[in-house]
């Protein structure tokens, strides 16, 4: 049987680099306040509005978003007429939710649908360029973006949508014990800066760290420029045991300065590599898997 790869889609929304490559942190505890934030290193308070959907969704027949803010080119709930209101009326914050576990739209989820399926390894590069436009609104009109990234439970048919195992379970790429892995990172640079270490990490439940896979270790650095940069690391094989580990990112410069970090991205699930005849796998098995061969017997 094939060994199959999951393409994990992470979006690091935020600016890595500031001018002179140094990190950038536009939203920080208040040094002279410790009790507000502070952004670009004036003390604000910020008082805002959740969506209560995404604003980059489009309106369907099914899924209409008629008191909703959305992508859908309709006054006044398109995010272009509603951000500028809100700002309008002193407000400074959105809570933007990215993706929604309902299952009747294809436009409004975050991978690509072929059939009844969803292809988990194949990204809605439209959905992706929506999001990106609402956060750069956002931006313009100087309101900071709160990001609810998941609400699996929100928007209807929880069991058709690909959040769902059984919705999936016979055609989505699954990550098997072997490998391979690949991950495909959207990064934004807001100045030149070197990546002498881009890492992917990988966690268990109980918070010990069990792969640093990092850039570092095969002697590859990255000269990024300013603006949107899509890297893709690949790890060949990695032992893992069924289960679910955590995956987060690690982004620093030369001598250790650190650009960004996400030290818990996402949850993947390794599943069991079925082989036909065999019963199911045995209950004890240990963390780390290995290559066994049977030699002779006599």
């Amino acid at each position: 049987m094939p060994l199959a790869s999951l393409l994990a889609l992470a979006l690091l929304a935020a600016p890595v680099c500031g001018p002179g490559g140094d990190p950038v942190l536009p939203l920080r505890v208040s040094a002279e306040s410790p009790r507000y934030l502070a952004i670009d290193g004036q003390p604000r308070v910020l008082v805002g509005a959740s969506a209560d959907a995404a604003c980059h969704f489009l309106p369907t027949e099914d899924v209409p978003l008629r008191d909703m803010c959305n992508a859908g080119g309709k006054a006044p709930n398109d995010y272009r007429t509603l951000l500028p209101a809100l700002r309008a009326a002193g407000l400074g914050k959105i809570r933007l939710w990215v993706a929604l576990g309902q299952a009747g739209d294809a436009v409004n989820q975050p991978f690509a649908r072929e059939g009844k399926v969803w292809r988990l390894d194949r990204k809605n590069q439209d959905y992706f360029d929506r999001l990106r436009a609402v956060v750069e609104t956002a931006h313009e009109l100087g309101l900071v973006v709160e990001v609810t990234f998941f609400a699996p439970f929100i928007g209807g048919d929880f069991d058709g949508g690909p959040w769902s195992w059984g919705a999936n379970k016979a055609v989505a790429p699954d990550p098997f014990p072997d490998g391979p892995l690949t991950v495909n990172l959207a990064i934004e640079a807001a100045a030149p800066c070197t990546l002498a270490s881009l890492a992917v990490t990988l966690y268990d439940l109980q918070g010990t760290k069990l792969v640093n896979a990092d850039t570092i270790s095969i002697g590859r650095s990255l000269r990024l420029q300013p603006g949107e940069h899509e890297i893709t690391l690949r790890i060949s094989e990695l032992h893992l045991q069924p289960g679910v580990y955590l995956m987060g990112f690690w982004l620093a410069g030369p001598l250790g300065a650190v650009h960004d970090y996400v030290l818990s991205g996402f949850e993947i699930e390794v599943v069991a590599h079925q082989a036909q005849g065999l019963g199911r796998a045995p209950g004890d098995d240990g963390l780390v898997t290995c290559r066994l061969e049977l030699l002779d017997a006599e």
